[in-house]
């Protein structure tokens, strides 16, 4: 079966192979092995030159220099002095990249003990050398296809190296080699593993694939037998070239392969499939190992996890204060009798008198931007309902204040101005006292007894539940002011005065305009201490939230501490498994991987573990949270900007724990990698 372009020249069966230049040009090429104490010279001035479409064996014992030698003209590894020129390129001169493009291109490898990955099919170890050449996907699958169809693995490519036989296995790395229509095959003892029929068997192959495609084969061996198949014999010896042998019998040289077109390397691959191509090779290691990943990701999964949801009971912190600040009114200001200095004695807003209604008639038609103000006085009694009683507080104010409050009546009605002129015994009960003195009986017009005062039932406030500033809200009576202040408490002063501006945005410059119009009243000039207090309640607000949000940091930082331990469990893994895979590794680099596609290789390994561990750590978050909410009634905020942040941390953690190992993988040597145990 013919693939790929025709490599076909015009130049007829017979040709001459010596009549054109060199493919493989070696000049007093060494090699030396420097062991520390000990230095081995494995070649020792090789010169020799192997021309298009030729068959050569290179022969000799064990330790001669044939493989080190086919190691160099693999460009596996770089010879120590000496010239090798592979199709007129100096190879010397080569960088890295440029040299695992040759390999990508112009030559395929066949190994002795066929280094195939023993997680992959025969197809996807087929397909290797199409992920570093810049084919899609699709292309280099099916490519592969054929290659196996061309060596007879047609109906063998879904099985693994463990499921075929040691000539399948060889077959199915001869099929890698031809994938990207190499010029050269270099084979090193291609037969030493198998059978006398199964070699035999291979050597034929390769002679097909010179005849039919003109491809170059060098091929090292120390069997006879084997080598009479090449058209000219190598023999070496200590390092060195011993002698040539021509054998007419081999049969006359194929046509020359055409040569492979320029490829420029730095565009040569394209982002997207490099990027699908390392995710697929993730989602492979990581299924092989399943537990192991599993464990692996279990600390990022707990660190996201409670990210997610320590910043949801932060963000629910801030929602509660800001839920309660609506209930008692953001745009509220409050007056209070406040402290001032006599005798050298520092008094207590309860001794101080000074605060009259006036104050808030003269507040409210005075200051721009107020809209409501309600006088209002304070204390607590005991209520008494037939045989049962309570103690709340109790606050005598006007019919604005519970417009200032935000706060509605549930069943019956406010008190009104009328009430407040004819000194009516009304009162408004809280949820609390409403239900302690009624439980179930119907409240409105019912008449309490207040400090032994009959008061009759006008109305129940609707639940506001509980303020961590003001305790149970719903623990309370409200009366008209002037009844509290004669018949409950007996003052004609006032304690504070409820002030709403006409938005949060005016309340500074209310506030402002309110303590400059007080000390006028109250005749304050200079440096007297002001008589009054003035509480925004904005400032409230900004104070816990400032405490919510420095309660969310610090339990998003324990949180965080937990995700980089996380992190330093995938650096772990990856080192292992760099480790583990250091044959894979060496394998990838032969057929053409650069030291970046191995670097990006793990470290989108890594990246897909701390992915897939921060995308189960969001759900197990969001459970958790949602957990702590109803178990605990704890309020909390998921929000989207939470599980962005844990998201794109978690792959931060994957790139930045996962570069040491990625990075150690890109440097290993080819040929090291490749004899690694």
């Amino acid at each position: 079966m013919e693939t790929g372009q025709d490599r076909r020249p015009a130049t007829g069966q017979d040709t001459n192979p010596m009549d054109r230049p060199p493919v493989i040009e070696v000049e007093d090429l060494t090699k030396v092995y420097d062991l520390g104490e000990q230095k081995v010279e494995a070649l020792k001035g090789v010169s020799l030159r192997v021309f298009p479409g030729e068959v050569v064996a290179l022969m000799g014992p064990s330790g001669s220099g044939k493989s080190t030698l086919m190691n160099l003209l693999g460009c596996l590894d770089r010879a120590t002095s000496g010239h090798y020129r592979l199709n007129g390129k100096d190879v010397a001169s080569l960088s890295s990249d440029e040299m695992a493009a040759l390999r990508n291109r112009e030559i395929g490898f066949v190994f002795q003990n066929y280094n195939l990955l023993a997680r992959t099919t025969s197809v996807e170890n087929a397909e290797l050398p199409s992920l570093y050449n810049g084919v899609q996907p699709g292309e280099g699958r099916r490519k592969a296809r054929e290659m196996l169809d061309l060596v007879g693995l047609g109906d063998r490519e879904t099985h693994r190296p463990t499921q075929l036989s040691g000539g399948q296995q060889q077959r199915v790395a001869i099929a890698r080699a031809l994938l990207n229509d190499p010029r050269i095959i270099l084979a090193d003892e291609p037969t030493g593993n198998l059978d006398t029929r199964t070699g035999a068997e291979i050597i034929e192959l390769f002679k097909t694939l010179n005849r039919e495609k003109g491809i170059t084969v060098v091929f090292v061996t120390h069997d006879p037998e084997v080598a009479s198949h090449g058209q000219r014999v190598i023999h070496f010896k200590d390092g060195l070239v011993e002698k040539e042998e021509v054998q007419g019998g081999a049969g006359s040289a194929g046509p020359a392969a055409a040569p492979s077109p320029e490829v420029n390397d730095n565009g040569r691959r394209r982002l997207g499939s490099d990027i699908r191509a390392n995710v697929r090779i993730a989602l492979r290691a990581i299924r092989v190992n399943k537990l192991r990943s599993a464990l692996t990701m279990l600390g990022v999964i707990i660190g996201v996890g409670a990210v997610i949801a320590m910043v949801a009971i932060g963000e629910g912190a801030k929602a509660r204060v800001a839920k309660q600040m609506e209930r008692l009114g953001s745009n509220r200001l409050t007056v209070y009798a406040g402290a001032v200095t006599r005798g050298g004695r520092r008094l207590g807003g309860a001794r101080i008198t000074t605060l009259t209604e006036a104050d808030a008639q003269a507040i409210l038609t005075e200051v721009p931007g107020v809209t409501r103000v309600a006088p209002r006085v304070r204390g607590s009694a005991q209520v008494v309902y037939g045989n049962k009683n309570w103690h709340p507080v109790f606050t005598g104010t006007t019919p604005d204040f519970l417009r200032i409050m935000n706060w509605e009546v549930e069943s019956g009605s406010n008190f009104t101005e009328e009430d407040m002129l004819l000194n009516r015994k009304v009162v408004l009960l809280g949820q609390t006292v409403a239900r302690e003195l009624f439980g179930d009986e119907y409240p409105v017009g019912q008449t309490v007894r207040i400090k032994h005062i009959p008061f009759e039932v006008a109305g129940v406030l609707k639940e506001r539940g509980t303020s961590s500033f003001a305790g149970d809200l719903d623990d309370v009576l409200i009366v008209p002011l002037r009844t509290a202040q004669r018949k409950l408490l007996g003052i004609r002063h006032l304690r504070r005065i409820e002030v709403s501006a006409e938005s949060k945005e005016v309340t500074p410059e209310v506030q402002d305009a309110i303590t400059e119009l007080m000390r006028v009243r109250h005749k304050i000039t200079g440096a007297k201490l002001d008589d009054f207090r003035i509480r925004n309640r904005t400032e409230i607000v900004e104070a816990a939230n400032e405490a919510a949000s420095t309660l969310g940091y610090l339990l998003a930082g324990i949180a965080g501490v937990a995700l980089i331990v996380g992190g330093i469990g995938i650096m772990n893994i990856m080192l292992v498994s760099v480790t583990e895979r250091t044959r894979e590794i060496g394998v990838r680099l032969a057929v053409g991987a650069r030291k970046r596609d191995i670097r990006r290789q793990f470290l989108t390994e890594a990246m897909v573990l701390s992915l897939l561990g921060g995308a189960s750590g969001i759900l197990v978050g969001a459970f958790a949270s949602l957990g702590l909410s109803y178990f605990g009634g704890w309020q909390i905020v998921i929000s989207t900007g939470s599980i962005l942040l844990a998201f794109v941390f978690s792959a931060a953690i994957g790139v930045f724990f996962g570069f040491q190992p990625a990075n150690r993988a890109a440097r290993l040597n080819p040929i090291e990698a490749l004899r690694y145990e």
